[in-house]
């Protein structure tokens, strides 16, 4: 057992990704990703709810708050309410092509427009028992330690599916690497 095993258990039961949020719910209630965004910014769910950012020792970082809102879920939301989460992934796509020099041409006839989008920060997440206190959310009757039990499929119209992940297949593929090394 290493000693990051805890902090790191310790994190996810307390908190969720914002994607594996934002997919479970569309995935649950039949919604696309963008509308499930608008329906949070309506119900001024930046205000609510804080984002928080980890580093790569487990520390939590609250996000910063701006006019009262969180920045980062303002952002996020506003960029894959223009167009879906999948043209706003797909904008994210073009954008490390360019800066990676692999040729972005064949972005060219697509519907990117640099002039549109701003690169945000999406890598952060939200308190579970933070939610699960918001009316509008408890509605839904969500189970959030679910969510990122899923493998989730986001499509062109921004409609969304998702498959449970194989149970185990982790383990497996450990135990298969593991067999394979000691035979080196």
């Amino acid at each position: 057992m290493s000693l990051m095993d805890k902090p790191k258990t310790d994190f996810y039961k307390e908190y969720v990704s914002i994607k594996d949020f934002l997919f479970y719910v569309a995935f649950t209630q039949k919604e696309t990703v963008s509308d499930v965004a608008s329906w949070l910014l309506y119900n001024a769910f930046s205000k609510d709810i804080t984002s928080y950012e980890i580093d790569r020792h487990y520390r939590v970082f609250k996000g910063k708050i701006k006019s009262g809102a969180d920045k980062n879920i303002e952002r996020f939301f506003e960029q894959i309410t223009f167009d879906g989460y999948h043209a706003y992934y797909a904008y994210v796509c073009f954008i490390r092509d360019k800066e990676d020099g692999i040729d972005s041409s064949h972005w060219k006839d697509s519907f990117i427009n640099e002039d549109y989008y701003k690169l945000v920060y999406s890598n952060f997440y939200l308190n579970k028992a933070e939610l699960y206190e918001l009316d509008y959310i408890k509605g839904l009757n969500l189970n959030f330690d679910q969510a990122s039990d899923y493998i989730y499929h986001t499509y062109s119209c921004d409609g969304i599916d998702a498959t449970l992940e194989p149970e185990g297949f982790l383990a497996v593929w450990v135990g298969v690497l593991s067999l394979y090394n000691r035979k080196k």
